[in-house]
């Protein structure tokens, strides 16, 4: 295939411009190779293939990545046709090819005829599925890097962490007053967009599901495991705390070498806040010796003072006062996603080796992680 990605700006096709312009539609000739539009171009035209094959392509850091291929009967161009922003990608014929191209200015006077309210639906579902394009693309692009090296487990969880809320929105289904997403289509989406293999990408969803990081429900008719929407956006602090691994307070909590227990009792006293009424963006504060007096009960884990040295030191809990009034603070959803970011790291990279500094991967962490799970 000749790399022509942004070689040429217009249609070259020999055909009249001036004649282009004028009707409603117009019948374009492709050769193989030959561009429609470029990344870049100004959006608006809808172009109806007609036969051949047309590929979609985006050009990042000097590689072209391919998006997807559109063969007789698709259409091309939808993403521009409100917006009129700058096409996003790129396309080319891959074989000797037929469009049928309806110009903008033709497109906005049926449009004018919309109601208003249909044309704002219309635009926020264009930018959704846009950025979901881009996040696609990027995802791409990283898959094309390491191809050709070992992919870890560890890699494809940041991915599929980052694009979970961005693909959820994309099958979400509103029941019962809210957006749910069946996992299976999930799982069934990301073996095409990470391609690999199912059983790659369920035990990937289940390190995340272990670790607490999302909560599956039941659906009550027809007993199919689904989880609401907006619970995914726990998943995506992932790929940010994976990132930020090497520097700063990620790296000096996962340096912190965690034990079992430890973990434990952390999650454990997200489940405790949680039974007290506390808000999960908020601080909040209990008393020591409550804590100690109903902790057990409420959680079925023994209380340990001394597993609070070190999320006290990182700064996870703050812990003021002395003997009965000594009070200790913290926000507990902030808990819980970094205690399931620790819990599912160390799962991923302890398949693989070298993800992850040596420390983090060290401790007797590695036992069943479903018993962290519960406690959260």
């Amino acid at each position: 295939m000749q790399n022509k990605s942004f070689i040429g700006k217009k249609i070259q096709t020999g055909i009249d411009q001036k004649q282009v312009n004028k009707g409603p539609e117009v019948h374009v000739n492709l050769d193989p190779g030959q561009i429609l539009f470029a990344q870049g171009d100004v959006g608006g035209h809808l172009y109806f293939v007609e036969s051949g094959n047309i590929e979609i392509f985006i050009n990042k850091k000097g590689q072209d990545i391919s998006l997807a291929e559109m063969g007789p009967g698709e259409i091309i161009g939808v993403m521009t046709l409100l917006t009129s922003e700058p096409r996003l990608a790129s396309a080319r014929a891959k074989e000797s090819s037929v469009v049928k191209k309806i110009g903008r200015s033709h497109i906005a006077k049926l449009i004018a005829t919309f109601p208003k309210w249909l044309n704002i639906v219309l635009k926020e579902f264009t930018l959704r599925i846009n950025e979901m394009n881009r996040r696609y693309s990027e995802t791409l692009l990283e898959l094309k890097q390491v191809r050709e090296t070992q992919i870890t487990p560890l890699f494809l969880a940041t991915q599929m962490a980052q694009g979970l809320v961005i693909v959820g929105r994309g099958i979400a289904k509103s029941q019962g007053g809210q957006d749910i997403v069946f996992v299976d289509e999930l799982l069934e989406k990301f073996e095409l967009v990470l391609n690999q293999k199912r059983d790659v990408i369920a035990s990937i969803w289940r390190v995340f599901s272990d670790a607490g990081l999302v909560k599956i429900e039941i659906e009550p008719e027809r007993k199919r495991k689904i989880v609401p929407l907006e619970r995914l956006d726990g998943v995506s602090v992932f790929t940010q705390f994976v990132r930020e691994s090497g520097q700063g307070p990620n790296r000096k909590i996962l340096r912190a070498r965690f034990n079992f227990n430890e973990l434990l009792t952390m999650t454990s006293l997200v489940k405790f806040a949680f039974s007290q009424g506390a808000s999960p963006d908020k601080s909040s504060s209990f008393k020591i010796a409550d804590i100690e007096s109903r902790f057990e009960t409420l959680t079925g884990v023994p209380w340990d003072a001394s597993h609070l040295e070190k999320p006290v030191k990182l700064g996870l809990l703050v812990c003021k006062g002395e003997g009965a009034e000594m009070m200790l603070t913290f926000t507990p959803a902030a808990l819980g996603r970094t205690m399931g970011c620790v819990v599912a790291m160390k799962t991923l990279a302890g398949d693989h080796g070298g993800d992850v500094p040596p420390e983090a991967s060290s401790g007797p962490e590695e036992k069943d992680a479903e018993t962290l799970k519960k406690a959260s």
